[in-house]
């Protein structure tokens, strides 16, 4: 090969060895602004106090415990919270009445000693309470009753009570017209040797507390 020939070889190859050296600069800024980009997406969020301190921030619930919950009367502050996350009122007892709504009442008319029966799936016939629970709308406007739950414990370790099927057990209707009344009969398995501490909880709407009624329960 002549000397003009690998001059000529040689002035060939600079552009490629260039090109080449090109490609991976711009391969490697174009990684480093994709790792950078990956981590101010997910990254954690962070707060900053009032002293400049700085820590990953954690979700708070929007209802504080005890809170009063707009629309409903009675006293909820300072009120226990029960594991289902409901303010509950200050407990009342089992001849008190409460008003979880403006105008409707609530109280407990009757409590009575039964024989539980057992029809439904997991129930267990026994010892049991039969509570009945009246409702007394003197509102102007009529209220919507299909949203009511009544639960109840018993005993120092506040046992849940399973609900039975019978005997006597009746629903509420739907709806309760302005100046009407409405009883509704619940019956719960409860052992004998734990009525000393009865509660029944009525839980009416989710814009008011549960209503809280305790006591002893009859053992006979």
């Amino acid at each position: 090969m002549t000397e003009l020939e690998g001059e000529q070889t040689a002035d060939t190859n600079v552009p490629k060895t260039r090109r080449r050296t090109t490609l991976i600069v711009v391969s490697a800024v174009v990684v480093v602004a994709l790792l950078v980009v990956a981590f101010l997406v997910f990254r954690p969020a962070t707060t900053t106090d009032a002293g400049g301190a700085t820590g990953t921030a954690v979700p708070t619930s929007s209802t504080s415990a005890g809170a009063t919950t707009p629309g409903a009367t009675g006293s909820s502050t300072g009120a226990p919270v029960e594991p289902g996350g409901r303010p509950t009122q200050t407990p009342i007892a089992f001849d008190d009445d409460a008003e979880p709504l403006p105008g409707v009442t609530v109280a407990i008319t009757g409590l009575e000693a039964v024989d539980g029966e057992a029809t439904g799936v997991g129930e267990i016939s026994g010892p049991a309470v039969r509570v009945s629970v009246e409702f007394v709308n003197g509102s102007d406007a009529e209220v919507d009753l299909r949203t009511v739950q009544v639960t109840a414990d018993s005993g120092p370790d506040r046992t849940a009570s399973s609900e039975l099927s019978g005997p006597g057990v009746v629903a509420f209707p739907a709806r309760l017209a302005a100046g009407d009344r409405a009883t509704a009969v619940y019956v719960f398995a409860v052992p004998a040797d734990q009525r000393e501490s009865f509660r029944v909880f009525v839980d009416s709407v989710v814009t008011a507390p549960v209503v809280l009624f305790e006591g002893a329960a009859p053992s006979a």
